[in-house]
């Protein structure tokens, strides 16, 4: 694992094979009561890891986001048992990228999307179509 340079907003780690940089912010660790944000369960290394998979296997949505999972979404990446991840665009190139579980239902890629990583064995058929049907 790699280790990241703590900063006031989080831990940067980087750059990614591609020249990216990754922050691990502080608000999607702790939980607050003020704001509804998912809480990773895994370490800000780990979180770094597979926002680098994604990077390098280009799992990237159409919107330029890209998506992950862990183990094939067989393990949980966040409090409330998420097993996918966003990582939103950037609004400039230069900029760090970060990223959080996804809660059930809430924030999907598409089922196009979804669909080609079942094709691909990234995630199996029944991870795949809870995704779609937001059991996961």
């Amino acid at each position: 694992m790699c280790s990241g340079k703590p900063r006031g907003d989080g831990i940067l780690f980087g750059p990614t094979q591609s020249g990216k940089l990754y922050l691990s912010v502080y608000y999607h660790r702790q939980p607050n009561r003020l704001q509804d944000k998912c809480i990773w369960c895994i370490p800000p290394a780990q979180e770094y890891e597979i926002f680098s998979e994604a990077d390098d296997k280009n799992w990237q949505d159409g919107h330029g986001h890209y998506w992950s999972v862990h183990n094939q979404g067989n393990s949980p990446l966040g409090t409330q048992d998420e097993r996918i991840c966003k990582f939103p665009r950037t609004s400039n190139s230069g900029d760090s990228w970060h990223g959080y579980p996804v809660a059930r239902s809430r924030d999907t890629p598409s089922d196009d999307f979804i669909n080609n990583w079942i094709e691909n064995k990234v995630i199996s058929r029944k991870i795949g179509r809870d995704i779609q049907r937001g059991n996961l």
